[in-house]
């Protein structure tokens, strides 16, 4: 999965913990959004990082435009319920745009406008 660039899963089977591993083809997007991720440190000695919410739903967005299924969008709607005004709707914006994926933004965001 690794020299191919493709996403993939570690699960943890006693917590049932899963963790989306994203490889990085490193093209703008990825140069943008792993210069945003969020690194943590849960415990001495070790950090993490996390993808900021921004670049989640984009990549949710082009999963479902590569044939993905429809959780992607129901994902992307729940973020934005919880998150509110904590996403730079305007980040997702420019990149949907420049991504060609402006058309399903829209989509989400009028089905969260019409809820």
């Amino acid at each position: 999965m690794v020299a191919r660039h493709r996403q993939f899963n570690v699960i943890h089977p006693a917590s049932g913990l899963k963790v989306d591993v994203m490889v990085p083809v490193m093209d703008e997007l990825d140069r943008s959004r792993f210069g945003r991720a969020r690194r943590v440190e849960p415990g001495p000695g070790l950090t993490a990082s996390f993808a900021s919410p921004e670049d989640v739903i984009l990549k949710k967005l082009q999963y479902f435009d590569a044939g993905g299924s429809e959780r992607h969008l129901r994902d992307i709607a729940g973020m934005l319920r919880v998150s509110g005004n904590d996403v730079d709707r305007e980040y997702v914006t420019r990149w949907a745009d420049r991504l060609g994926l402006d058309g399903l933004w829209k989509q989400v965001l009028d089905g969260l406008r019409s809820e």
